[in-house]
């Protein structure tokens, strides 16, 4: 979990609002679509503008022309462009137009408005892209996504909005070839803050391996924070050995995922996730789905996950919500369906953790074989799932299904969950499972299982001298509390960098002294509770979310400058996510300035205990009868791991 610790430190400070006025004499405006070619040709002539910052100044149409990349393999942008929440429209990128570049270290076939954005201060801001990418390279690896083929290390997104339909297709040359989709970045190993993606990504290339996800095809260690896919993202069967499609990233590896949200139908053929179809070594926290996820498989296995595919060698998924109906089907001789992962595995020598999570969409499968159903998780190895609920329905064509796993290794760990009457709690293998209630649909209703803080307003504006409060909403599921202040308390707010305003908790509301003029970020932890057995407050082992908002400190007897709307009504999911860029005005909007990164702390994940017996309905039948049958699976899902 020290990967999260990090990640969230490097959020507070991506999230930070510090104008960097003194330079705008210095910084390089661009009001027209020839003044954005001349950038470009500057860029990719081996000026990478490090420590200079670029102003869109006007919306600019591209017209539909073939676009070239900024950017190259050797000299990737390395500065600040600010679109001043302007709009690029008009992107048009078919594979004529297609740079070399990288990918995963590889050389690659890239396409996107920027071919490669990567160095510490590097970034890309305030931005929305409109157009089409249509590529179909026969190369080894490809890249493609809507604001760049590829976020380098130490690069950020920040409120930026995609709406480019992108289609990666082609074939691959050679083996362990890659195609990469994202509806922002292709491949990103940076941070990608208060992003939304709105357009569809498809991928539909003869590679090994073939990618798509709604903000990033793959994020490689870096973060995913604050962000919202609403396109369709699907991989279509063009003959690949695997196919991942994820809502906000196709593949997360050592990296984290925190308070995103799904809206777009996750269609793949091979691995189909609400959140991301693989993870490894990653985490996927305050995540929730809310669009329909599955596919229909060939050949040896189909995965679909409400949250993720596959978790696997370490991966936790914590405090997340599936609402969207879940499917694993058609000719493929395994199939696994989950309501939060479809199959769950720390390895050999690693173990997962599901925890706080619930799930109230239908969850099916069918295979030739075997299809393994849960409501939380199609099966389980070397994982603990604890703390969380089931009120979806669950069914298998052929073979088991039940109200939490449908498979369960005896190296997993079952504990402290709910599920519907009707079904068992494991549908086979090692049923030991402790303190596993089955309930109906309106009692599992009334449970708090997940809950998801967030501060109002999400920017708090003060003058100088003065005070202001921040107070927090909370949306929980699967129930609705009629007293949300019982199910969490704030702790360790505060505010960096410090010289602007000073934090401090009151009962539920955090307190803001304003002290200097200038921006500065409001955080804190929300500790969030469950209910129990008989509806009330658990606070035994409780979750931890971070929660921020910003102080904009104005000086004394100036006028309030306008803010962000907040996000109105009932939001999907019951998640708040105010992402993405506002409107233009007068003064260009923030970034996020070069300070020391505050000191965040993080809720440590409990390891897996021994599995625990009793309570599930003792040994399971005939298990060693089925051993062949249950490893066969296991060993198929690790060689086909990436």
């Amino acid at each position: 979990m020290l990967k999260l610790r990090r990640c969230l430190a490097i959020t507070a400070a991506l999230i930070l609002a510090a104008l960097p006025s003194h330079a705008w004499a210095e910084d390089l405006a661009i009001g027209s679509a020839a003044e954005l070619i001349g950038f470009r040709e500057r860029v990719n002539a081996g000026e990478d503008f490090a420590g200079k910052t670029v102003l869109l100044t006007a919306d600019i149409d591209l017209g539909g022309e073939p676009w070239t990349p900024i950017g190259t393999r050797e000299t990737p942008f390395a500065g600040k462009f600010n679109g001043c929440n302007h709009k690029i429209t008009g992107l048009n990128i078919t594979t004529a137009e297609m740079r070399d570049g990288e990918a995963a270290g590889k050389a690659a076939s890239c396409a996107g408005l920027f071919l490669n954005v990567e160095g510490e201060g590097a970034q890309i801001a305030n931005l929305t892209v409109r157009g089409e990418i249509e590529c179909a390279p026969a190369a080894e690896v490809s890249a493609a996504g809507a604001i760049t083929a590829r976020l380098g290390q130490g690069a950020v997104l920040y409120r930026c909005l995609g709406a480019v339909e992108t289609k990666l297709a082609g074939e691959g040359a050679g083996r362990d070839s890659y195609a990469y989709a994202g509806g922002l970045a292709g491949y990103s190993e940076g941070h990608i803050i208060y992003c939304v993606n709105e357009g569809n990504v498809t991928t539909e290339a003869s590679a090994d391996y073939a990618v798509a996800g709604g903000l990033a095809g793959a994020q490689s260690g870096g973060s995913i924070l604050f962000s919202d896919n609403s396109g369709r993202i699907e991989t279509a069967d063009a003959g690949e050995f695997r196919a991942y499609a994820g809502g906000i990233a196709g593949s997360v590896e050592n990296g984290s995922v925190s308070c995103v949200r799904n809206q777009g139908e996750i269609i793949s053929y091979s691995l189909a996730g609400g959140v991301t179809a693989y993870a490894s070594g990653a985490v996927l926290r305050d995540a929730v789905n809310v669009a329909a996820v599955g596919g229909t498989g060939r050949d040896s296995d189909i995965t679909a996950g409400g949250i993720a595919a596959q978790l696997y060698s370490g991966s936790a998924a914590a405090n997340c919500y599936n609402t969207g109906s879940v499917s694993a089907s058609g000719a493929a001789y395994y199939a696994y369906a989950g309501g939060i992962a479809g199959w769950s595995s720390g390895g050999f020598s690693s173990s997962n953790v599901i925890y706080n999570c619930t799930n109230v969409g239908a969850v099916s499968g069918d295979a030739s074989s075997s299809a393994r159903v849960g409501g939380l998780a199609g099966e389980i190895y070397g994982t603990e799932l604890r703390s969380s609920v089931n009120s979806g329905a669950v069914s298998a064509g052929r073979f088991v299904a039940g109200g939490i796993t449908g498979y369960k290794y005896p190296n997993a760990d079952i504990h402290d969950v709910a599920f519907s009457e009707g079904t068992t709690p494991v549908g086979y293998g090692d049923r030991n499972v402790a303190n596993a209630q089955s309930l109906t649909r309106d009692e599992i209703s009334g449970f708090v299982a997940t809950a998801f803080p967030s501060l109002t307003p999400v920017i708090v504006g003060v003058e100088e001298g003065e005070e202001a409060e921040a107070g927090v909403s909370l949306h929980a599921h699967p129930g609705t509390p009629s007293e949300p202040a019982r199910y969490y308390a704030l702790r360790e707010a505060y505010v960096e960098p410090p010289e602007h305003a000073a934090a401090e908790i009151s009962g539920n509301v955090i307190k803001v002294t304003a002290k200097a003029p200038g921006v500065s970020l409001l955080a804190a932890y929300a500790e969030t509770y469950r209910s129990g057995a008989d509806g009330a407050v658990n606070r035994s082992s409780p979750s931890r979310s971070l929660v921020t908002a910003l102080v904009w400190v104005r000086e004394a007897g100036s006028e309030e400058p306008p803010l962000p709307e907040e996000p109105e009504g009932e939001q999907p999911g019951g998640i708040v996510i105010p992402s993405g860029p506002g409107e233009p005005g007068e003064t260009p909007p923030p970034m996020w300035p070069d300070v020391p990164l505050p000191s965040v702390p993080d809720e440590p994940a409990p390891a897996p205990e021994a599995p625990r017996h009793g309570g599930g309905g003792g040994c399971s039948a005939g298990f060693g009868a089925m051993a062949l049958l249950a490893l066969a699976p296991l060993a198929a899902r690790l060689r086909g791991k990436q």
